[in-house]
């Protein structure tokens, strides 16, 4: 399978320490949260397995167990263009999201006329 989409990710920087009112009152920054988003490119291989399948006369339906194993490599072009709810954020790393994945699907399959 390939895909394509988009995908970010996002960064919290925060004080950890008690303040009071007075304090947040007079400098208010004292957290930003920043992000970055993209452009994303996925490949994949699937193995799908149906280990059962009944079909009901009455209803001339099918139903059964499904399983799958996805192997498969996300690529996101590298950006950036960091921003915070304020603004943008200058001379930000260039951050892109590259990652191999395994997942394991199990659920069921029907189908009616």
């Amino acid at each position: 399978m390939l895909g394509v989409g988009g995908g970010g990710y996002g960064l919290t920087i925060a004080q950890n320490k008690d303040v009071s009112v007075g304090d947040i009152a007079s400098d208010p920054g004292r957290e930003i949260n920043i992000s970055v988003g993209g452009f994303v490119v996925d490949a994949s291989l699937n193995v799908l397995a149906i280990p059962s399948v009944q079909y009901d006369e009455k209803d001339n339906s099918y139903a059964g167990f499904m399983t799958s194993v996805q192997i498969g490599y996300a690529y996101g072009f590298p950006s950036s263009d960091w921003t915070f709810s304020g603004g943008d954020v200058n001379d930000g790393p260039n951050f892109g999201i590259n990652m191999l994945y395994i997942k394991l699907v199990i659920g069921g399959l029907g189908y009616s006329k």
